[in-house]
């Protein structure tokens, strides 16, 4: 019973800080332990996934409206669980549609969305056929959407649909068999005045030999106001599956007011003798956060990189030494890295408190990290946040001299987080490989 000698909203705060895994443990403990659980505060944010809809039964469903669940990842359901799903819970915000049997969303489940008048978030991971996206519900309060495109002939279609979607900010096109014509493209974007989130993914195939135009972002026609901006704006793009010389050296001209990059290159695609990267950055004069994954050399492009930037990512790249110190010279207030190379270095490692002195946060992969790595961080008055990631495939221990390290910086005020796979927090990554 000293449960209940704390209020509780400290016990609140205190669940915030555990995992889903323990909220399921604690939650059979007693019944006021379960009444706070199933706070709707606690689930406001948190992605629940709904597959094998016959093994729930009206106690499950009750717990759900009991918590106001409003993100669901649904897996493998056809219109009839669909229509289980919406008269439980028509409050839903946001609502991502898988399939890993093979099988592709069917229009009973595209009519039953329609119903869902609060919806905000939907992500869908492809369709059959292209005469499945003229079924797609008019829901003009959408606000992000994101899905695969499989056929080569919906660019039409999916017009259309986008152009009743007025208030979306944030879109994620993945391409099916070929690239959207430049008319198309530019049609579909002069319909979405409020975007400001575009993410781009290509199939790689034969197509890839034919760059695109160099206006392939040029679709905001009108001239920006006195403030910078126009009707217009992308802030943040994201190129999935990218090589060169898909997107020419210019392509990126079009869109000056960027604030947020990601080129996630094809592995094992990219032309050595060619780096258009390079080209993009030298444009973009607004830019506070980039991130590149298996892309050429660091040392390619270091030089260009904008001064204005304040968070950088690198993944898969290879890095010297004195890439590093280039960086220092052309981003002298950098405060965020993810620093991810192919190969661990110390030397370069060495080099991170040296050159980058104004840190408030570091990512680092863990193979090959030892404890005189980390002895090196404690001077680093800035730094507060140390996220140590391992590989999914390595289950090496850390030894006990990286834990006392660890420990150390602890004691001086850094938060260090020791996590698997890439990120240490709980997240539906909502960008769906096709």
């Amino acid at each position: 019973m000293y449960t209940v000698c704390l209020p509780e909203e400290i016990w609140m705060i205190v669940f915030k800080y555990l995992s889903k895994s323990d909220w399921l443990k604690i939650r059979s403990c007693c019944k006021c332990f379960k009444r706070l659980i199933d706070h709707p505060s606690l689930w406001r944010s948190e992605f629940i996934v709904l597959r094998k809809l016959r093994s729930f039964n009206d106690g499950f469903w009750k717990t759900l409206r009991r918590r106001t669940q409003a993100n669901v990842r649904v897996v493998n359901v056809n219109g009839r669980h669909w229509d289980i799903i919406v008269k439980n819970l028509p409050w839903l915000k946001a609502v991502i549609i898988e399939f890993t049997d093979g099988r592709t969303v069917d229009s009973d489940v595209l009519a039953n969305l329609n119903r869902l008048t609060k919806l905000k978030m939907l992500v869908i991971q492809s369709f059959d056929h292209a005469g499945l996206v003229k079924k797609l519900p008019s829901m003009s309060q959408l606000e992000h959407l994101s899905f695969c495109l499989l056929p080569s002939s919906i660019g039409p279609n999916l017009l259309e649909i986008l152009s009743q979607l007025s208030n979306l900010t944030s879109l994620h096109y993945h391409e099916g068999r070929s690239h959207t014509p430049k008319h198309i493209f530019h049609a579909m974007l002069n319909g979405l005045p409020k975007l400001r989130n575009l993410s781009i993914r290509w199939c790689f195939n034969n197509s890839w030999c034919v760059p695109l135009p160099d206006d392939y972002f040029g679709y905001a026609g009108t001239a920006l106001d006195s403030s910078g901006r126009g009707d217009f704006a992308l802030t943040s793009l994201e190129l999935l599956n990218y090589t060169d010389p898909l997107l020419s050296p210019v392509a990126l001209d079009h869109l000056p007011l960027l604030e947020k990059l990601t080129v996630n290159y094809h592995r094992g695609a990219t032309h050595r003798n060619t780096c258009h990267l390079k080209g993009w950055l030298r444009s973009l004069s607004h830019l506070t956060e980039l991130a590149v994954n298996y892309s050429q050399p660091l040392g390619v492009y270091a030089d260009t990189l904008p001064t204005t930037l304040r968070k950088l990512s690198l993944s898969g790249t290879w890095a010297e030494p004195e890439d590093l110190v280039t960086v220092k010279r052309t981003v002298p207030d950098l405060l965020h890295l993810n620093y991810s190379p192919f190969v661990y270095n110390p030397h370069n490692f060495s080099e991170i408190p040296k050159a980058f002195n104004k840190l408030q946060s570091l990512q680092i992969r863990y193979h090959g990290l030892c404890a005189k790595d980390l002895a090196g961080l404690g001077g680093m008055q800035h730094l507060k946040r140390l996220v140590i990631t391992a590989a999914p495939a390595d289950h090496s221990a850390i030894s006990s001299e990286l834990l006392t390290q660890v420990q150390m910086l602890r004691a001086h005020g850094v938060q260090v987080v020791l996590t698997q796979g890439g990120s240490d927090e709980e997240q539906f990554f909502i960008c769906h490989p096709c």
